[in-house]
């Protein structure tokens, strides 16, 4: 009976190694990885690159934007820098020349520099221009994609499975964990690590007195969410409602935009609540490259 147990013990060892292993080399643990801070709440961390399931690839450059490429602020006048949540990120279903900045770039003529992260508000976003004062001040455009969620406050970081800080070290459980059955939900965010409450109104206007946001050169872009684009008087009581808050702050140099107002964007152009389909993402990249080329 022990050399049976044993023998079963071994053969159980060595197919867990060789589903770890499996699991690694499909490349299903091939994502990028966050800093997490009271600050901003959490960021791609800087100057990584991968390819989820050996496929979808992606990349941040040395300031954390989604890009292989290094961000030089003497060559950026006539950039543009996309600002927003997981609809600008992307995530891992998506390869790099998927995402929103890609398509735009492919037909805009000038660079596309986005930075992102999965949950996202505006205060993050915000706290970005903050920390990194030659990224507003040197590209020609800003371009800030919200939600109705977007305006509440910061994000701080929860939990390694939707945020991870490190490598996992047994790649199995990972996957198990994230795709098959998640039996430790993500809880509060540890003291630590909470962004203190803030009003993205005042953070906005402190970067339009310091000299880091021109109001000339930003375009605000008001994306809906499913139940949203499905309910203008929903959207208009949760998403719209703001309007009159960027007005007043930005002024009437404020390029406003909202997507659901395109006759080209519906409902059916969501994969989940709020997340586009490909073809949503291909949509959504062509009404705001059209509303670029006239804007500028």
């Amino acid at each position: 009976m022990r050399r049976f147990l044993l023998r079963a013990m071994l053969a159980i060892a060595i197919l867990v190694g060789f589903l770890e292993l499996g699991v690694r080399l499909a490349g299903v643990v091939s994502f990028p990885l966050y800093h997490a801070d009271a600050r901003i709440g959490y960021i791609p961390k800087p100057s990584q690159e991968g390819g989820f399931l050996r496929t979808n690839t992606w990349a941040f450059n040395e300031l954390s934007m989604g890009v292989a490429r290094r961000f030089d602020p003497s060559a950026a006048a006539r950039d543009l820098l996309l600002v927003g949540d997981s609809i600008v990120l992307g995530g891992n279903t998506l390869p790099q020349e998927s995402k929103l900045a890609a398509r735009l770039e492919s037909s805009q003529g000038r660079r596309v520099w986005p930075i992102a992260a999965g949950s996202w508000a505006l205060l993050n976003e915000l706290q970005y221009l903050k920390d990194h004062p030659d990224v507003p001040r040197s590209v020609g455009h800003i371009v800030f994609v919200l939600n109705s969620g977007d305006f509440d406050q910061a994000s701080s970081w929860a939990c390694d499975l939707t945020h991870p800080r490190d490598p996992p070290p047994v790649a199995l459980l990972y996957a198990a964990r994230k795709y098959v059955h998640n039996w430790a939900p993500c809880g509060l965010p540890p003291a630590g690590l909470l962004v203190p409450p803030g009003d993205w109104r005042q953070e906005l206007k402190q970067l339009i007195e310091a000299g880091l946001v021109n109001p000339g050169r930003v375009t605000v872009v008001l994306y809906p969410n499913r139940k949203e684009a499905l309910d203008p008087k929903l959207m208009r009581q949760r998403l719209e409602t703001h309007v009159p808050e960027l007005k007043a702050i930005l002024g009437e140099r404020l390029r406003l935009i909202n997507v659901a107002h395109d006759p080209r964007w519906d409902a059916g152009l969501y994969r989940d609540d709020i997340h586009p389909t490909q073809e949503g993402y291909q949509i959504f990249a062509s009404l705001l490259r059209a509303y670029l080329d006239v804007s500028e």
